[in-house]
């Protein structure tokens, strides 16, 4: 997800979560803006790449979206794996 939280609202109202990528390790302000506004807990990780603009896959980029989220949100890892996993069976029920 790469929009404005004002997108991100009218999806989230629907009942989605947003999807967000490798993309947020680039720190922008749009994206931290809208993380830190939805919550955590209305956000699912990718775990693919875009091999076009990103190369062959590099394990290491999931980790580093984990560390920063952690720093982002002020939150330990193990409180971020929790939610998202949380998160993610709630989908998965549904």
């Amino acid at each position: 997800f790469t929009f404005s939280y004002e997108i991100a609202k009218s999806y989230l109202d629907l009942g989605y979560v947003l999807s967000i990528g490798h993309h947020i390790l680039m720190g922008q302000d749009k994206h931290n803006e809208v993380i830190k506004k939805v919550g955590l807990d209305k956000i699912l990780l990718e775990t693919d790449l875009d091999y076009e603009h990103t190369g062959p896959y590099d394990p290491s980029l999931l980790k580093n979206e984990y560390d920063y989220l952690s720093r982002l949100l002020n939150l330990k890892i193990e409180d971020i794996e929790n939610t998202l996993q949380t998160t993610f069976e709630k989908v998965i029920r549904k």
